[in-house]
């Protein structure tokens, strides 16, 4: 029962997470578009109807220059929170689905090895943090007091080799 609520506030921060990351995704949009109506208007200005050498405001050209490229990091750094937030539904709804499946797969070992999933996966979800060079944000390996740090298939590994 208790895996089942755990899992459903899984989905729950997961879809927060993936309306975060439309909202994020739409601001990179507006922004983008905003930065294309700005170039656009620099192009006309600038390009089709130049003014003559003489008169051509070099303050002008650079605040235009300036005003551009903030409109670009901003649609950059945008872009990134909305990656941050992807990834991170993505790891949650990962999570969701390892509780949902891990009964059906310990059903049919033995207590003892059963006891070690569960606590190495209790370790797992609360007592490690992500690892930020990890692919979307993939959880840190276990650390086995005894033994050093092991992954999950590696003890499960071990698990069924009599190691422990």
């Amino acid at each position: 029962m208790s895996e089942k609520s755990l899992q459903n506030d899984y989905i729950i921060q997961a879809n927060k997470e993936k309306n975060s990351a439309r909202l994020w995704n739409s601001a990179t949009f507006l922004t983008v578009v905003l930065l294309l109506v700005a170039i656009g208007f620099i192009f006309v200005h600038t390009i089709i109807a130049p003014l003559p050498i003489d008169q051509t405001s070099y303050p002008q050209v650079l605040s235009k220059f300036l005003v551009t490229a903030v409109i670009g990091i901003v649609a950059r750094w945008t872009s990134r929170q909305a990656n941050r937030h992807l990834a991170e539904e993505r790891r949650l709804r990962r999570l969701a689905l390892e509780l949902a499946t891990i009964n059906p797969f310990i059903n049919n070992l033995e207590p003892a090895i059963q006891s070690k999933i569960k606590e190495i996966l209790a370790m797992k979800y609360y007592g490690n943090s992500v690892d930020e060079n990890a692919p979307f944000g993939e959880i840190a390996p276990i650390h086995d007091g005894e033994s050093g740090i092991k992954s999950i298939p590696e003890t499960l590994i071990d698990s069924f080799r009599g190691k422990s």
